[in-house]
């Protein structure tokens, strides 16, 4: 899908690089580290994006429906809290997103698989 950046917010206990096949995209997609998800989304509307949550949710569309040409910033929750309630009235539409496996969650690495 394109994508150059990554906003993360720097959990309680810290962040680390997992080894890996993943941690060579650090040489390819910028990181920007928050401590709270107000900084990022701000800048990011600022910038012009469209912020996107995914979840489950009822008024959630089918992330398929979307238009990818204009500047989107897909916005990934936690695995048991999901996006938090601050994030999502950002946000200015919720998509779900297809999962495989028997996984019932929108845990970051089933979704990204």
């Amino acid at each position: 899908m394109g994508v150059d950046q990554i906003h993360s917010i720097r959990p309680v206990e810290g962040y680390r690089t997992y080894s890996g096949i993943a941690a060579g995209t650090n040489k390819r997609v910028e990181a920007a580290h928050y401590s709270e998800i107000g900084e990022p989304m701000a800048l990011l509307k600022q910038r012009g994006f469209t912020l996107i949550a995914a979840g489950l949710s009822a008024t959630a569309v089918d992330y398929r429906e979307l238009d990818y040409t204009q500047a989107i910033a897909l916005v990934l929750g936690a695995e048991r809290e999901g996006v938090s309630e601050q994030a999502q009235k950002a946000c200015d539409i919720k998509v779900t997103l297809p999962m495989h496996g028997m996984v019932e969650s929108y845990n970051v690495s089933v979704v990204c698989r």
